[in-house]
């Protein structure tokens, strides 16, 4: 039951896509399963995680980051750190790690007020149960940041004072997402 059939008539010009599709069913007394035997599905930056709660219970449904989005996430912290190591801009790099963190205004709608972005925004949708992806990029961003191990963290140990170091220890995307921080950013 549930299984999506290619027969399923569609609109013209569109195409069922033979590696992007997954077919969720639910056995009477097992776990929900996508069609590669995993237990969790990717989609629209989300990972949506069915967890078994024995034979004969019905699977409970976390919602998470995507592991995509996740990696994306830390290498911008990555690419942050190792611009600063070469331009030692640290005003700019504090700007560039409390962006990741926070949230923003991107305009008007005219029905409904102010639209935002950012950390709460993006990823509105995230189950409690599921925080620990957030909390998992704040520690590698405390690790990248204290590590004295690697190139770049040869390279920090140097260019960042303790003080500094402490300051962008400071900024969390899980405060960020949990408090809903807004903040105003401006190009430059």
């Amino acid at each position: 039951p549930g299984e999506v059939s290619r027969e399923l008539p569609l609109p013209a010009g569109l195409e069922f896509h033979p590696v992007k599709q997954l077919k969720l069913y639910h056995p009477q007394k097992g776990p929900v399963k996508a069609s590669d035997n995993s237990s969790k599905v990717t989609y629209l930056g989300y990972e949506f995680f069915f967890e078994n709660k024995g034979q004969g219970k019905a699977a409970q449904l976390q919602v998470g980051m995507a592991e995509k989005k996740i990696k994306k996430i830390k290498t911008r912290i990555m690419l942050a750190l190792f611009d600063y190591c070469k331009n030692q801009n640290y005003r700019l790099l504090k700007r560039r790690l409390t962006f990741l963190a926070s949230n923003y205004n991107i305009g008007k709608n005219p029905e409904s007020g102010k639209l935002y972005a950012g950390i709460h925004y993006n990823n509105a949708l995230i189950d409690e149960s599921r925080h620990g992806d957030l909390i998992s990029i704040d520690s590698f961003l405390q690790k990248s940041l204290f590590s004295k191990n690697g190139s770049l963290g040869k390279k920090l140990s140097t260019a960042l004072t303790n003080a500094q170091r402490r300051e962008l220890a400071k900024i969390s995307l899980m405060l960020g997402f949990s408090k809903i921080i807004v903040r105003s950013f401006t190009p430059e």
